[in-house]
């Protein structure tokens, strides 16, 4: 089982690679160039992987290092979600710039964790570090967008958030079981993960 989710990640990674990037840059290659690429970066990653998997123990706990990775690198996602999600000025030049810069950030406070590249930062509990790179990528984002052209009005009206949006959905949902219900289930969510960041705070 363990083998299958390794591998299932891997090919995942690699094909997220080839199609996504290295396809789209150089959208003339053959299927079997493409298949090549992919067993180039499957290769480059499990060698990663492996440098990689011993500085874990530098963390403490696996939980521990988990939940600090994931604090690092899912604000500049969040950020971008957010603000796309909910401001009809946000455009993708913002997303891009905010996400690039965050994660560049997001691996310099992973590195700085094992090599105490910055010891002030590291001071910095990392829900809370969390919190501030969310706030980095939010101004970012916004700046950027501010500072570069509309989005198209076809995204705004297909992707932004409405009130409309959210009444016509709760005449939907209350023909529902609450098990059946996504927001219930999402409060749920939220209160076991509540529960276990109070636990590990």
């Amino acid at each position: 089982a363990m083998m299958s989710s390794v591998s299932a990640t891997f090919n995942s990674a690699s094909t997220l690679i080839t199609m996504d990037f290295v396809h789209k840059m150089r959208p003339t290659l053959t299927s079997k160039q493409l298949v090549r690429v992919g067993q180039i970066a499957t290769l480059v990653l499990v060698v990663l992987a492996s440098l990689w998997a011993p500085q874990i123990e530098r963390f403490g706990s696996l939980f521990q290092y988990l939940q600090l990775v994931l604090s690092f690198i899912c604000p500049p996602v969040v950020s971008a979600f957010i603000l796309g999600l909910f401001w009809k000025r946000a455009n993708s030049n913002g997303a891009i710039v905010s996400l690039l810069i965050g994660f560049g950030f997001a691996i310099f406070l992973i590195l700085s964790n094992i090599f105490d590249l910055s010891p002030a930062l590291n001071e910095v509990h990392f829900l809370h570090m969390a919190f501030f790179l969310f706030l980095i990528c939010a101004a970012i984002h916004i700046a950027v967008s501010l500072a570069t052209g509309l989005p198209d009005p076809e995204q705004i009206e297909a992707y932004t958030w409405r009130v409309s949006m959210f009444r016509e959905e709760t005449q939907e949902l209350k023909s529902l079981p609450w098990y059946k219900n996504y927001r219930i289930l999402a409060l749920i969510l939220l209160i076991i993960t509540a529960v276990l960041v109070g636990i590990f705070w």
